[in-house]
């Protein structure tokens, strides 16, 4: 080889390594693209330092982070847990790590046995957590199914196992809490892959089944219609329609009473990148059918995206307004309101909690904790509940992505960069 070709691979090589570790600085710490983060901006991310003046004791104390040690089980000690973490809970909330050694899991579910049904997305697996002498840690992980292709959500729903993929959605008919299954069954195939890669499954009120779809871009108006939309299926797969549009990635969606006398449709969606630090609002939107919520012509409410100035008219007069909007490129991905077994203090009965995945591209990092909603308040604004995976250097060493309360009424969160789930529990 001449020179001058070995200068060219030299200059390629340098250029590879150069693009490796922008990715893995944004994705381990992105205070990276802020050299020096003040101080301020963490606190304000990390803290409730806008309480309402007035608001009762109890909803003080709620609103009141203090830092503790998360409980880490010895068999646990090592990698990020080898030396001790901090989080910040309000007064009488415990955490806890309930399982680690997972690569990257995401959301999960319960069986009629209250054992833990977890995707480890990067794992390319399905498993099956046991907390069989109730001590609040998983002693036993049981392998259901391998080899798929990023598994990111599951719905364990009469007795069946239903798991999105990227590419198709399936159901393991009859999962018992061994992990066996009766047969493995592929209920919706072709999907669109690329983009946003996550498929998170639901089961219905209305024993429909429903799968979002996220973009396969920022922002451009897709061939594929199934993209940036819901779609809905009957439980068997067939009769595929698109439910709803304009969903750019609702990777959390959830069928839940919340305030209401009915169950609702809820989902947060992430907004675009490229128009700011700011912007456009990240959203909670309850859904319905046919009804279009915006992208990728308009964001927030009803503002039409620069891409699009000509269809400011289609945002204002054939779009669904959030029904609240949230801090820019928080990636909001989990979602849940307190089951009826929750122990929780009875003033959270009506919060949406919501689990901030944190930004990849802010100038000043966003995100990376769980928040609240008093969703009966129109006016509310989100809440910090559990803050601290961006610590006080501005480094982040965790990720909430699921979220979800467990039959005794226990809250657990996955953090799919911690490689592990949390349990909270409220000790008055």
């Amino acid at each position: 080889m001449n020179r001058e070709n070995l200068l060219k691979v030299s200059v390629l090589i340098a250029l590879l390594v150069f693009v490796f570790a922008v990715f893995y600085l944004i994705d381990t710490n992105t205070s990276f693209l802020n050299i020096f983060i003040p101080p301020q901006e963490i606190s304000e991310n990390n803290a409730n330092l806008r309480i309402t003046p007035g608001i009762s004791v109890s909803e003080l104390e709620l609103s009141t982070l203090l830092q503790q040690e998360i409980t880490i089980p010895e068999e646990f000690r090592t990698g990020i847990f080898e030396t001790s973490r901090q989080l910040n809970l309000p007064k009488n909330f415990k955490i806890s790590v309930f399982a680690a050694g997972m690569k990257k899991p995401r959301f999960f579910d319960f069986d009629q046995e209250n054992n833990l049904i977890v995707a480890d997305m990067a794992a390319m697996q399905v498993l099956l957590l046991k907390d069989q002498n109730q001590d609040g840690v998983a002693e036993q992980s049981i392998i259901i199914d391998q080899g798929l292709n990023n598994p990111s959500s599951i719905d364990f729903y009469n007795g069946d196992l239903y798991m999105g993929e990227t590419d198709k959605v399936v159901v393991y008919k009859n999962l018992t809490t061994s992990g066996t299954f009766t047969e493995k069954k592929v209920l919706v195939t072709g999907l669109p892959t690329g983009g946003h890669i996550t498929r998170t499954v639901r089961v219905g009120p209305d024993e429909k089944l429903y799968v979002s779809i996220g973009s396969s871009c920022n922002v451009c108006e897709e061939a594929d219609q199934r993209r940036g939309a819901v779609m809905q299926y009957n439980l068997d797969g067939t009769n595929g329609v698109i439910y709803a549009k304009g969903l750019r990635n609702s990777v959390g969606i959830l069928f839940a009473k919340g305030p209401f006398p009915e169950e609702q449709f809820w989902s947060v969606d992430m907004g675009r990148d490229l128009i700011g630090d700011d912007l456009p609002p990240e959203e909670v939107n309850i859904i319905e059918k046919d009804q279009h919520y915006g992208w990728p012509y308009c964001y927030g409410l009803a503002v039409a995206n620069p891409e699009y100035p000509d269809k400011t008219n289609f945002c204002q007069e054939q779009t669904e307004l959030p029904l609240f909007q949230m801090q820019a490129h928080s990636a909001p991905l989990g979602l849940i309101f307190p089951n009826q077994q929750s122990t929780f203090p009875d003033e959270l009965d009506s919060n949406l909690f919501i689990a901030f995945h944190g930004s990849w591209n802010r100038s000043i990092p966003t995100g990376y904790k769980i928040v609240r909603l008093k969703v009966d308040n129109p006016h509310t604004a989100p809440i910090n509940f559990i803050t601290g995976w961006l610590d006080e250097s501005g480094k982040v060493w965790g990720r909430p992505a699921g979220i979800n309360f467990d039959q005794n009424g226990v809250l657990y969160i996955s953090d799919d960069q911690a490689g592990v789930i949390y349990r909270v529990t409220y000790q008055p």
